[in-house]
């Protein structure tokens, strides 16, 4: 009966304020540096109650690391757990010591004793994380239902430091890029899950997790849903309207598509925590022009002028949707093919590559630049869209589009200019630079996943680094009004410096580390192969 008692009352009668609980937490944490932080050891804390807004059962509650360039730890996931103060006012990231150790459920009301653990800052917020948790943590556990647990519907830009790894339900909310399933990745590279890869077991290689698609709301401002690869519904379709999505706010770094420092992503717990409308006339924005190459049948493209031979050089894609608009680029020979885009849109054969799906640019890494005489970079080269917008009738538009880099040959990642930017111009003024909508000024381009290869010139077998990606990234800009009436709207995309990243005999190597990119010469030839998937211009 006296536990009974207990465990009824706890949440009634909190031992100490929520807000008191988390100012001596606060006075304990370690200082934050370089993204990673001194732990220290929670002593004399109180005991103090707290809501489960995660679930052991789910397999995204956070980034599965690898641990070599061919294996990852699953257990990552497994060992955390968020809670919240009741009010949702603030929450804690939890890391238990074993993934066995975590048993806490969605809802779940748990009376805390932290003490002996380790406790620190995510490095630039004031959120906090502990470590080194063991059932003997948990006091007592209530199972508990969402009545009765905090309601935290926002706006993508009323999102805070302070609603990190608290649930959070996002209003007006719609998928950027429709085609395919929730997770487009290079399938037989992900995380073996039966229920969506058992036909093709043998085929799974297993080396990589973590997933991201960009998500948008009605004022146009964005923010990544994470999705680990272990994900039994991450291959279920993308919802094609708007509506909301729940999940615990966090803060991560994704390597694989390119982040250059962490920020927030959203990560659902289940595939019901996404409640987007399956009906397309519920979306918020549309398609002004667009190229989707997974539309086009065969090989079929329609250019401004005919054909690849001398006279076809630097041909003009023409635009699927929308008024005529073009897509070129003006490095190396400009030739543009279809290719497959390794996010398995179509196909759950195992083999990551479509039909199609993906345009391909060709060019060495010198020619992406603009030299001077005396083999200085004066210039760069970039992908080019343009278009008119004299009348369109809409008062926001929006540039997408999405990427990566190189063949499935590794050796053809040698030549990647390491980051990119995004520029416009309206009636061949200057090129302004554009943020994307979550405040992104440049990105990391990855290149796609590839099995070892062997390579003679230096006798060594290369394999597959950690910052490889698995799918195409995604990138949303907003576009400013003053492009609204233009005759003529110019976009590039365009290397943003002269680095370049290449394979490391180091395959932990952080891709934005010095030693794993170099300064580019004028004589620099290694490939640099993109490919591009659905690029386009929405409004609203």
């Amino acid at each position: 009966m006296r536990r009974i008692l207990i465990i009824s009352t706890m949440l009634l009668f909190p031992l100490l304020s929520w807000a008191g609980i988390y100012s001596k937490l606060e006075a304990q944490c370690g200082e934050a540096f370089g993204g990673l932080v001194k732990k220290l050891v929670i002593k004399d804390l109180p005991q103090f109650d707290m809501v489960v807004v995660s679930d052991f059962e789910s397999d995204n509650a956070a980034l599965n690391p690898n641990v070599a360039y061919n294996k990852v730890d699953l257990s990552e996931s497994r060992r955390t757990a968020y809670v919240q103060a009741p009010d949702g006012s603030w929450g804690l990231k939890l890391v238990f010591k074993d993934g066995g150790f975590n048993r806490l459920k969605l809802y779940d009301r748990v009376r805390l004793d932290l003490n002996g653990c380790r406790v620190a800052k995510v490095a630039g917020t004031d959120a906090m994380y502990v470590t080194d948790l063991t059932p003997l943590n948990v006091v007592d556990c209530e199972r508990g239902t969402a009545e009765g647990v905090a309601v935290k519907e926002k706006s993508i830009a009323e999102l805070t430091a302070k609603d990190l790894f608290t649930r959070v339900t996002l209003k007006d909310i719609e998928f950027v890029f429709r085609d395919g399933a929730l997770v487009n990745i290079a399938e037989f590279h992900g995380q073996y899950v039966p229920e969506i890869h058992s036909a093709y077991k043998s085929k799974m290689i297993s080396n990589c997790d973590g997933a991201c698609c960009v998500l948008r709301d009605a004022q146009g401002k964005s923010i990544y849903m994470a999705v680990n690869t272990k994900c039994a519904w991450a291959r279920e379709a993308v919802p094609q309207g708007a509506g909301s999505l729940s999940g615990v706010l966090v803060w991560e770094r994704n390597r694989r598509y390119g982040d250059q420092q962490a920020k927030f992503y959203i990560r659902p717990m289940f595939r019901e925590d996404i409640a987007v409308d399956t009906k397309k006339k519920t979306a918020l924005w549309k398609h002004y022009i667009a190229w989707l190459p997974e539309k086009i049948d065969g090989n079929n493209f329609d250019f401004e002028n005919a054909g690849f031979g001398p006279e076809g050089i630097n041909d003009r894609l023409l635009n699927n949707v929308g008024p005529i608009s073009y897509l070129s680029y003006n490095a190396g020979n400009g030739k543009i093919r279809k290719a497959g885009s390794f996010n398995s849109l179509l196909t759950h054969d195992g083999s990551g590559v479509v039909n199609g799906g993906a345009i391909k640019t060709y060019a060495t890494l010198n020619q992406w630049y603009q030299w001077g005489p005396k083999g200085e970079v004066v210039g760069t080269n970039a992908i080019i869209v343009e278009f008119s917008t004299a009348k369109v009738k809409a008062t926001h538009l929006q540039f997408a589009f999405d990427i990566c880099g190189s063949d499935n040959n590794l050796l053809s990642c040698r030549g990647l200019p390491a980051r990119w930017k995004v520029e416009y111009s309206v009636n061949d003024g200057d090129f302004v630079p554009l943020r994307e909508a979550d405040g992104t000024q440049t990105f990391g381009l990855r290149p796609m996943p590839a099995v070892e290869k062997f390579d003679k010139r230096y006798n060594h077998t290369y394999q597959m680094m950690y910052d490889h990606g698995l799918g195409l990234q995604q990138h949303l800009y907003n576009l400013p009004s003053e492009v609204i009436g233009k005759d003529k709207v110019v976009i590039r995309i365009t290397p943003a410096n002269d680095r370049f990243f290449h394979l490391s005999k180091d395959t932990t190597r952080d891709a934005e580390d010095p030693k794993a990119n170099s300064k580019v010469k004028s004589n620099n030839k290694s490939n640099a192969t993109f490919r591009l998937g659905s690029v386009f211009v929405d409004y609203k």
